[in-house]
């Protein structure tokens, strides 16, 4: 996998998402590979991409499964959607809130969007650009 940009501020409302998605776009017109990651509950870059709540999962499905070491290829694979502008990407939504609550248990919770990233089916990526929430 290429390079992971995290796109982080502790205050809401500054632009995390319109930068994550403007850098997304503008790397696909490059010609790069580019997968969004969505670590938002209230899923704006989702939106701001044309999601339809059609996928099978989103990113706190892999988040729960990660942590319990049940996460399947498969699982990622029916997770990311492809924008009209060309940019995969893993949805979020409110579930993200409570996947929030039981990784508050988990051991090495922080460890756990690592390991996903960490996944073969990330490989052919040039660079994932994530939307973190405040």
């Amino acid at each position: 996998m290429g390079k992971i940009i995290a796109i982080a501020n502790q205050k809401g409302g500054v632009g995390k998402t319109t930068t994550a998605v403007n850098i997304a776009a503008g790397l696909v017109k490059e010609g790069k590979k580019v997968l969004g990651i969505d670590l938002d509950p209230q899923a704006n870059m989702s939106e701001y991409l044309g999601y339809q709540y059609d996928s099978l999962y989103n990113i706190s499905d892999l988040m729960v499964a990660a942590a319990n070491n049940n996460l399947d290829g498969e699982c990622i694979k029916k997770s990311i959607v492809r924008s009209d502008e060309g940019i995969d990407y893993i949805p979020s939504n409110i579930k993200l809130a409570s996947a929030d609550l039981f990784l508050s248990n988990v051991m090495c919770r922080e460890q756990v969007l690592k390991r996903i990233l960490k996944r073969e089916e990330f490989a052919e990526y040039d660079y994932v650009i994530i939307d973190v929430r405040p």
